[in-house]
C-alpha cells in the first residue's frame, strides 16, 4: 500500500505534485495548530510583505485550503489537481512553462487586488479561477461533471463556478467572489499575451469567430532568465546533480527507457542461453 502511494505521487508531474503537497501540508499545519493561521495568509500589502521579508506569503496565500470545512477542502484540492494536471501535461507540456504561468498569474492577481483595494488574506479562489479559465480554452466542448452533481459543457464551467462563488459568498462586500473574478481576469490576460490577441470576449463582441483568442497559443512562455533562475534555485536545494525533466512527462518516459535498457543488458547484467529454436524431442541437424 505504501509503495503504491509513493508510486502514484511520483507519477504526478513535478509542479502539480508540489502544489498539491504544499496545500495538504498547509491544511494539516493549520488544522493541528502547529502555526497560527495568519502565518500563511497575505497580510498588510505588497510593500508590507516585502518590507517585513515575509516573501513566502506571496505564494502560500494561493494554496490555503479551509481547515474547518472538509467538504470544500476536498473539492478545492480535487479541482486544483485535475485542472493543474491537464495544464502541465497537455496545455503547456513543459513544466517550466507551466511554472512561469503560475508565477505570472500570482503576481498579476496580487497587483489587481492592490489596485482594487481588496483586503483579504486568502487567494485560493483566484488561483482556481485562473486555472479554470485556461482549462476551458482546451475543453470548451467537453462534457464534465460539476462537483459530481450535474453534467455541463466545459465552456460553461467558468460561468457556473462564478455563479456558485457569488451564491455562497458569506464575506462582507462579496470579497471572495471579487477575488474569484480577479483570478479569471488574470487567466484572460495571460491568454491574450499567449495568443497575441484581445481574447475570446473581444472576438465574440466583434464577431471574429469562435477560434479567435483560443487557437494559436504558445507565444508567451517561460523566458530564458526564468529557466536559469529556477535552475539556480534547484542547485541551492541540492538538485544540481539530477536531470530536471524538460517536459512534464519526461520523468516517466526516462524511467521506462532506463528500465528497458537495464533489462536489455549491461556490464552487470546476467545473460541466459535462449536456445536454437528446436522443439523438444526432435533431432538436430
Amino acid at each position: 500500500m505504501r509503495n503504491e502511494l509513493i508510486q502514484f505521487v511520483g507519477q504526478i508531474p513535478p509542479v502539480t505534485r508540489c502544489i498539491c503537497l504544499i496545500m495538504v501540508l498547509i491544511c494539516l499545519v493549520q488544522r493541528l495548530s502547529i502555526l497560527p493561521r495568519y502565518f500563511t495568509d497575505f497580510q498588510w500589502s505588497l510593500y508590507g510583505v516585502a518590507f517585513k521579508l515575509q516573501i513566502w506569503r506571496l505564494f502560500t496565500c494561493f494554496l490555503i485550503l479551509p481547515p474547518n470545512d472538509a467538504m470544500k477542502a476536498c473539492f478545492d484540492l480535487y479541482t486544483v489537481y485535475t485542472r493543474s494536471l491537464h495544464l502541465e501535461l497537455v496545455h503547456f507540456n513543459r513544466s517550466i512553462d507551466y511554472l512561469f504561468y503560475i508565477c505570472f498569474n500570482f503576481a498579476l492577481i496580487l497587483v489587481l487586488a492592490e489596485i482594487c483595494h481588496i483586503e483579504y488574506g486568502i487567494f485560493t479562489n483566484a488561483f482556481i479561477g485562473s486555472m479554470l479559465y485556461t482549462w476551458t480554452l482546451d475543453n470548451s466542448n467537453v462534457k464534465v461533471m460539476f462537483y459530481g452533481l450535474f453534467p455541463i459543457l466545459g465552456k460553461y464551467l467558468s460561468l457556473v463556478h462564478l455563479f456558485m462563488s457569488f451564491l455562497f459568498d458569506d464575506t462582507r462586500g462579496y470579497t471572495r467572489f471579487s477575488i474569484t473574478v480577479i483570478g479569471f481576469c488574470a487567466g484572460y490576460v495571460y491568454s491574450c499575451l499567449d495568443t497575441r490577441t484581445y481574447g475570446p470576449l473581444y472576438g465574440y463582441l466583434r464577431g471574429k469567430g469562435p477560434e479567435y483568442g483560443v487557437r494559436g497559443s504558445g507565444r508567451f512562455r517561460a523566458p530564458t532568465w526564468f529557466a536559469r533562475l529556477i535552475l539556480g534555485l534547484g542547485r541551492l536545494v541540492g538538485l544540481s546533480r539530477r536531470k530536471l525533466p524538460v517536459t512534464a512527462g519526461a520523468t516517466a518516459s526516462t524511467r521506462v527507457s532506463g528500465a528497458s535498457h537495464g533489462r536489455a543488458g549491461g556490464r552487470g547484467a546476467k545473460t541466459t542461453f535462449v536456445g536454437k529454436g528446436h522443439r523438444l524431442g526432435t533431432k538436430a541437424d
